[in-house]
């Protein structure tokens, strides 16, 4: 592994940690009915915090592909249209000022490519390809890097688009 690629890794690995710690905040929030201050600032600023993690995830995504030399599999790809194409309607929807009619596309995509994510995290993890990967690019059980023990770029994509469908829960909860 090339110190770009390790370096990239260890950060991007990183931001996951974060957006997964978040990510625990509002399950508990968004469990226990809290309606504090921190909530209140996540709903008014949830189309943005959405808009800037996935095209975070997109630019992280075409970083490794383009300049690292990482070849996405078949599932990598499913979820990049669902990353980008929902990062474009967030970005369009906050020149427009139209965020409530884009979250209905929004979070249609982050919950297909969350439910994508999870067939490639459990297809890693009990070692059988659900699609037949290898016959159009790279093994989908391939497994380019980890760090912190668990962190790859399915869990990534995951953590990427369960912080967006949790913005969109707890957008939806303090909208009432």
């Amino acid at each position: 592994m090339t110190p770009l690629a390790n370096t990239t890794n260890i950060i991007l690995g990183a931001g996951t940690l974060i957006l997964q710690a978040i990510s625990l905040f509002l399950i508990v929030s968004i469990i226990t009915k809290d309606k504090g201050t921190v909530l209140v600032w996540f709903k008014e600023k949830s189309l943005l915090l959405a808009t800037v993690v996935l095209l975070g995830s997109a630019a992280a995504s075409l970083w490794y592909s383009e300049v690292i030399g990482y070849l996405p599999c078949l599932m990598c790809w499913y979820q990049r249209i669902a990353i980008y194409s929902a990062g474009i309607i967030g970005l369009i929807a906050i020149l427009k000022k139209r965020g409530d009619e884009a979250w209905i596309y929004i979070n249609t995509l982050s919950i297909l490519g969350f439910i994508i994510a999870v067939f490639h995290i459990f297809s890693r993890f009990t070692n059988s390809e659900i699609f037949d990967c290898a016959a159009s690019g790279p093994s989908c059980l391939q497994e380019l890097f980890k760090v912190y023990g668990f962190i790859d770029i399915p869990v990534m994509s995951f953590t990427a688009l369960l912080f967006v469908l949790l913005l969109n829960i707890n957008r939806k909860r303090l909208s009432k």
